[in-house]
């Protein structure tokens, strides 16, 4: 997502096809929804970017008549800072809704030492599960399978009954 443009086009494709559709902002799509004008060096316009666009999204989208799934795409632990501002207004929306203001968030600190990769992304499941938000991990590079099956566990555990019925 980078545009109300690109939002509306990917609804209208998804209505006609009478199918749901997972709309995900990157970091840098996020950005620019923002306006390109905006300094971004502290991820401020891409946090702002993404929360603009999940709540344009959330306000057109039931008139579309499809289900959608807001998602975010990659976060490298420099971007780290996107995702707890993306993540500090899921609650603030969950506090109002009921629902965090996205489904789901990928993080993705598959470069970065294993433990300290399964380490940083169980706080940030632990922080998504009162939510019944989807955390994605990408695996981290030689990370024992029984690590990534307990926090699949935990997972499929915090999401809500419809999502676990899936996984």
């Amino acid at each position: 997502m980078t545009s109300s443009s690109t939002v509306v086009a990917a609804l209208e494709a998804a209505r006609a096809k009478n199918a749901p559709i997972i709309l995900q902002t990157s970091q840098g799509g996020a950005a620019y929804f923002a306006g390109k004008g905006l300094d971004n060096k502290d991820q401020s316009a891409s946090i702002t970017g993404a929360i603009a666009a999940a709540h344009y999204i959330r306000s057109v989208a039931p008139a579309y008549g499809i289900p959608v799934v807001l998602h975010s795409d990659h976060c490298a632990k420099k971007l780290l800072p996107w995702l707890d501002g993306m993540m500090d207004a899921d609650e603030k929306y969950f506090k109002e809704h009921g629902e965090p203001l996205f489904s789901s968030h990928m993080i993705d600190l598959s470069e970065e030492p294993v433990d300290w990769n399964l380490e940083t992304t169980a706080k940030y499941l632990k922080r998504a599960a009162p939510m019944k938000q989807w955390l994605e991990m990408v695996r981290p590079f030689g990370a024992p399978p029984p690590a990534i099956s307990e926090l699949t566990r935990c997972h499929r555990r915090s999401a809500s009954p419809a999502v676990r019925k899936m996984v």
